[in-house]
């Protein structure tokens, strides 16, 4: 029928952006900021959120070179509306404005005025915002497009400090016996950010901590803000004292990042189609303690059963669990809710659970009353016989296509292939 529902984007995209918008508030600087922290001349100590640089690019260079710090460039156009989030949210946030007003002279363009127009080949800019970071001596060393929140923002910045030479020269130092704690914190960082393995290290630091230690503040933002996914061995460290945690950075904060650490390694199970891992994630999710846990561990499921085609598991986890009751139902659901109902009229026959996919549908189109919707809601009518509702549905969708320019051959198939007659091509 409707081929467009099912290249919606993946679920994985939705829930992502749902989790990772929250701000940690209070953070303290990182081993990687210290590094370069006693350089700052404390003007801007006191500045909440970023203090940006008011000059030239050739200016920014020249103080940047003078006082040995990086740059972090932020380039944007005044009608950008992620751009306007990141300086409401993002570049407001306390613990973003210490680390990088400590560690960055931080400069901000407008690509479509002043110098920006004659910059826009310098920065490579493709998208806006376009963060790009250099080092003292203006050679690039890191970059990413699109809004970051608070958390990300200050993983990018950290991440675009580590030198690569220096991480191999730590390398060296552990495989020669280094076990200093000072050392194996800083090392466990920097492999961290350049999301390489560190299971050895944080072994060995484990070895020079004591149970009450590994509670300690400093290696609770160690550990918090270096984990990388479920399968990093700092995970297993928080969850076994994950209340301490909570205490520490709040609940929803805690079990949010834990979540899309499972997010993560969810990435890896879907791609690999590995059942155990996915299996591993979602056990990590049903654990955690927020309101949009519930939603969030559905759409894992059903994505991965999507995936490796387990049509039989997908239809029963939507039945089993998925109850408009507990989920928030916004536009921003819509079209998820309309893609699992066409799934259902394409792989079940129960007629329990068309019904409730009929019930799933119904709520889409009052969410988002689009083409795609009604052709949803016709289909289901159609296999249901209720064939006179199903026929005016079909042709409200029909109706909607043509004012939009849109094909409808899908639904014309749809009334044809229940029904028996002929309806007008597409004009």
């Amino acid at each position: 029928m409707n081929t467009f529902k099912i290249q919606l984007p993946k679920l994985l995209i939705f829930f992502s952006i749902l989790l990772i918008g929250f701000h940690v508030s209070g953070q303290k600087s990182s081993t990687i900021s210290g590094q370069k922290a006693n350089k700052t001349n404390g003007q801007s100590a006191n500045k909440v959120g970023i203090d940006f640089f008011h000059g030239t690019w050739e200016e920014a260079k020249k103080k940047a070179k003078e006082e040995n710090k990086y740059i972090m460039v932020d380039a944007y156009a005044s009608w950008c509306g992620p751009c306007k989030k990141m300086v409401r949210t993002t570049f407001a946030d306390a613990s973003v404005g210490r680390f990088y007003n400590e560690n960055y002279i931080n400069f901000k363009i407008d690509m479509e005025k002043g110098e920006g127009p004659a910059l826009k080949n310098v920065f490579r800019v493709r998208a806006y915002p376009t963060i790009v970071y250099f080092d003292a001596d203006a050679k690039e060393v890191g970059r990413f497009q699109g809004f970051r929140p608070a958390e990300s923002f200050l993983v990018e910045g950290k991440k675009a400090l580590v030198n690569k030479e220096e991480v191999m020269k730590m390398s060296q130092a552990f495989d020669g016996g280094e076990r200093d704690p000072q050392f194996l914190r800083e090392y466990i960082e920097s492999l961290s950010y350049l999301k390489q393995p560190k299971d050895k290290v944080v072994k060995e630091y484990v070895k020079t901590q004591s149970k009450e230690d590994l509670k300690s503040p400093e290696n609770m933002d160690l550990f918090f803000y270096t984990v990388n996914d479920i399968e990093d061995p700092i995970f297993e460290l928080i969850m076994d004292n994950k209340a301490a945690y909570e205490t520490k950075f709040g609940k929803k904060e805690t079990n949010v990042h834990l979540t899309n650490l499972a997010i993560t390694t969810f990435r890896k199970a879907l791609q690999a189609k590995d059942t155990k891992l996915f299996q591993k994630t979602v056990d990590v999710v049903d654990v955690m303690d927020f309101d949009k846990k519930h939603w969030i561990w559905i759409q894992m499921n059903l994505e991965f059963h999507k995936k490796t085609v387990n049509w039989k598991e997908y239809v029963k986890v939507a039945s089993e669990h998925l109850d408009l009751s507990k989920i928030r139902t916004d536009r921003s659901t819509a079209d998820v809710l309309n893609n699992i109902a066409y799934m259902f009229y394409e792989h079940t026959d129960d007629p329990d659970n068309l019904a409730k996919a009929e019930t799933w549908s119904r709520k889409s189109v009052q969410l988002k009353n689009t083409y795609h919707s009604q052709d949803t809601l016709a289909a289901l009518l159609f296999k249901q016989g209720k064939n006179k509702e199903a026929l005016e549905v079909a042709n409200k969708a029909i109706e909607m296509a043509k004012k939009r320019r849109k094909n409808y051959k899908s639904t014309q198939e749809l009334i044809e292939k229940y029904t028996g007659t002929t309806t007008p091509t597409n004009e």
